[in-house]
């Protein structure tokens, strides 16, 4: 029950699904956690947390970037605060991932599971792929879903014939396949370090990859950057048998659920996946085969949202982020621009440094616990977000994928027992 417990608390605090006279559910995994504010092992917990330098430094960045980002856009006089609103809530982000993060580690000890945090993120990932999948099995499942997400996510999720908008999630679409991706990269690392199986891994990976399809065919570039790190990781220790028996284990896994699949699937499930699901997720592959091309709608659609801006612009940016209508500046769903054109080559600068601190600091932890592949680690997680962030906000932005840093960072610091405002080298 305890596992289950701390799955639940930590899906809430991720996935931030709308609750009614709640808000949204980390409001609930704050609630379920505060009956353990009575234990002294979790107040210890909370105390070395919020004595540790991560947590400081980390203030100290999102402190920087709020009074940078209000002054601008004051300076040019356009009063939009809706960017700094973004670090504003990292803060309170980053004070209930260290409550949860408390919490959780508190019952893992007690369970004497090593790596019982991480575990439950990755608990929660697959949670939410077998709710996708349920709900994309039955439509009664898929409207109890969307009493759980706002007008915005269900007129969308409408326009795609019932496979997409069927994560119980507050982020449903890019944003909640980016927060996939980090979580595979992760299930990487702890496979390479021997502190999951083979099948669980298999497991983690099949269904993350398929979750994958219903929310952001993006995120199949991070199961394409967890294969790779895998196979390098492990090359560089001489461990090519074990890429082998995954690939063996991963294949005929995939081969059986084709032919479970094919003889059991209902047929409306079938007419669902081929006629609907396979060309969204792989339209770049139906492209090429009918046009000779790769290039997808959404592909096209975002080229166009990158574009020629003056110096001053690149510079400091226009200190606008949303117009009057909500919707964002320049009509561009671009990460890269959306940065830029409010804050310029400065304030990207400035978040860019914030977000390396928080997975350099992850490294250094991983180091410090004797961990392999930590390097490798930092560089795929940062590569991943580098390539994320052409599509769309994700460095220092991403909520989803900040709370799983901060939950990480809070993990490591735990098991590290580290001393006030002390970091061991």
């Amino acid at each position: 029950m305890s596992n289950i417990f701390a799955t639940i608390v930590v899906f809430s605090l991720l996935f931030a699904f709308k609750i009614p006279y709640l808000y949204n559910s980390i409001i609930l995994s704050v609630i379920l956690c505060m009956p353990f504010l009575f234990s002294s092992a979790v107040l210890t917990n909370l105390k070395t947390l919020y004595r540790t330098s991560f947590f400081y430094i980390a203030l100290l960045f999102l402190s920087i970037i709020i009074v940078f980002t209000s002054f601008l856009t004051i300076i040019y006089g356009k009063y939009d605060f809706s960017f700094t609103l973004r670090f504003l809530f990292q803060i309170a982000y980053l004070l209930f991932s260290i409550l949860i993060t408390s919490v959780v580690y508190y019952i893992g000890s007690r369970k004497k599971e090593e790596n019982f945090v991480e575990l439950c993120i990755l608990n929660a990932f697959l949670l939410q792929a077998l709710i996708i999948l349920i709900a994309f099995v039955s439509p009664t499942i898929r409207d109890i879903i969307q009493l759980f997400q706002d007008d915005a996510t269900v007129q969308i999720a409408a326009q795609y014939s019932g496979i997409r908008g069927l994560a119980l999630a507050g982020a449903q679409f890019f944003g909640l396949s980016v927060g996939f991706s980090i979580a595979l990269i992760l299930a990487t690392f702890l496979y390479v370090n021997n502190k999951i199986s083979t099948l669980r891994y298999v497991t983690y990976f099949i269904l993350f990859t398929v979750a994958i399809f219903f929310v952001g065919r993006a995120g199949l570039l991070g199961s394409a950057i967890s294969l790779l790190y895998l196979v390098v990781a492990l090359a560089y220790d001489n461990k090519i048998k074990r890429v082998v028996k995954f690939l063996s284990f991963l294949l005929g896994t995939i081969a059986i659920g084709c032919v479970l699949f094919y003889l059991l699937a209902p047929v409306s499930v079938k007419d669902s996946v081929f006629n609907y699901l396979l060309p969204f997720a792989f339209e770049f592959i139906y492209n090429y085969l009918n046009k000779g091309t790769f290039a997808t709608t959404s592909t096209n659609t975002l080229e166009g949202m990158y574009f020629a801006i003056n110096e001053i612009t690149l510079l400091l940016g226009d200190g606008i982020y949303t117009n009057a209508d909500n919707t964002y500046y320049m009509h561009t769903d671009a990460g890269y621009m959306r940065v830029i054109l409010f804050g310029g080559i400065v304030g990207m600068i400035l978040i860019f440094l914030y977000q390396l601190y928080l997975v350099s600091s992850i490294r250094k932890y991983l180091s410090c616990l004797n961990y392999n592949a930590g390097n490798l680690f930092y560089i795929f997680v940062v590569a991943s977000l580098l390539i994320f962030q052409y599509k769309g906000e994700v460095i220092g932005f991403l909520a989803i994928m900040q709370i799983i840093l901060f939950i990480l960072l809070s993990s490591l610091c735990l098991r590290l027992k580290k001393t006030p405002m002390e970091d061991k080298e």
